[in-house]
């Protein structure tokens, strides 16, 4: 634990690291702040950190490579919808309760990206008051999305084994 003064308010304040315990190994997850209750019902140290720059380090290291991670699933998340007809909210909105959340200014250029590259065909509705662009695999788009799946299979196999074993 790291007693740090804050000025502001003369408040002492405790940071602490959250681990996860997988196996025998401590994963270090997130920061968090605790109080003498929060210890008290704890009653185990979780972690010591040394310097707010190594929280900052570990933070930003871990978005880093969180963002690089979901980049790569983002795809293989946006071909599975696409296999009925979906507009670009309403597809933000499936991603989203699917638990992907993706920046608006990602998807829309990333559509256009694979819309160009004849894995998906788009056609525009102007039925409504407001014309909606749908999105949908091409047949190109279904043969790579049944490759990327089986791809996909694979890796996770491959990584879980290696996460068990360590």
């Amino acid at each position: 634990m790291i007693k740090r003064q804050n000025y502001a308010s003369d408040e002492i304040l405790d940071l602490c690291m959250c681990w996860f315990i997988h196996g025998y190994n401590y994963i270090p997850h997130c920061l968090i702040r605790v109080g003498a209750t929060h210890r008290q019902l704890l009653g185990w140290p979780i972690a010591i950190l040394c310097d707010t720059q190594y929280i900052k380090f570990m933070d930003d290291t871990f978005s880093n490579q969180q963002l690089e991670l979901r980049r790569g699933t983002i795809v293989l998340a946006i071909l599975g919808i696409l296999q009925q007809p979906q507009y670009g909210y309403g597809l933000l909105k499936e991603l989203d309760i699917s638990g992907i959340t993706v920046d608006a200014g990602t998807l829309y250029p990333l559509l256009r990206r694979l819309e160009k590259q004849n894995i998906l065909a788009s056609t525009w509705d102007t039925s409504d008051a407001r014309p909606r662009k749908y999105y949908k695999l091409s047949d190109d788009g279904l043969v790579l999305y049944a490759s990327l799946k089986t791809e996909w299979s694979t890796l996770q196999d491959s990584l879980n084994k290696i996460i068990e074993r360590n």
